[in-house]
């Protein structure tokens, strides 16, 4: 059973493609009633830590991840204490390991990556102990039936996430909201170009 209350998927802009405050995170996910979240920035774990602090006395738990992008695709920590210095798939999971922290498995079988997976799913699942069920963004996601199969086979704990990059996706934990995930998207389409632009 997915925990509505939980959203262990989030980005916040010290995600170079979000724009979300840690501290407008935490205060987003109080109105729509979340009891715990995880911030997943992309490779670093400075906003999740920004998150939790900002979160003290607050009715919310904040756990601090990363989804790093290895060289056969991204995985995840949560639970980190430490930025995660590797980026070879196997150092990764073992450096997760390292400080007590868990593997999770995110959009398993999402579609209209930037990052593709290199690597097969069966591989990685026996290190893993979390894995995405539901992905706020993976609207193309047709494969719930291999998810099953995965959690069964490998007794992962099942998690949805919202995938957020912006305030108004926190939260978007079902289909009902396929909408939220799909306009934030494309919102941050719009904001790859335009950072990609600037770099130039």
């Amino acid at each position: 059973m997915i925990n509505q209350k939980e959203d262990w998927h989030i980005h916040s802009s010290y995600s170079r493609d979000s724009k979300t405050s840690p501290e407008s995170i935490v205060d987003t996910a109080l109105k729509r009633g979340l009891k715990k979240i995880c911030v997943l920035d992309h490779n670093t774990i400075e906003g999740g830590f920004k998150a939790r602090e900002y979160a003290k006395g607050k009715d919310i738990e904040v756990v601090v991840g990363a989804e790093i992008n290895t060289d056969k695709g991204e995985i995840a920590g949560v639970g980190l204490t430490d930025e995660i210095k590797s980026r070879n798939l196997l150092d990764v999971i073992a450096e997760i390991k390292s400080q007590g922290a868990k593997v999770f498995i995110p959009h398993p079988y999402g579609s209209i990556r930037r990052t593709k997976r290199c690597y097969v799913l069966e591989d990685v699942a026996p290190f893993s102990d979390y894995i995405e069920f539901y992905n706020g963004r993976s609207f193309f996601n047709f494969n719930r039936r291999k998810t099953r199969r995965l959690i069964k086979d490998f007794n992962l704990i099942p998690v949805s996430g919202s995938d957020a990059h912006f305030a108004f996706e926190i939260g978007n934990l079902s289909p009902r909201f396929l909408y939220k995930g799909v306009a934030g998207f494309f919102l941050t389409g719009i904001l790859n170009l335009f950072f990609f632009r600037i770099k130039r």
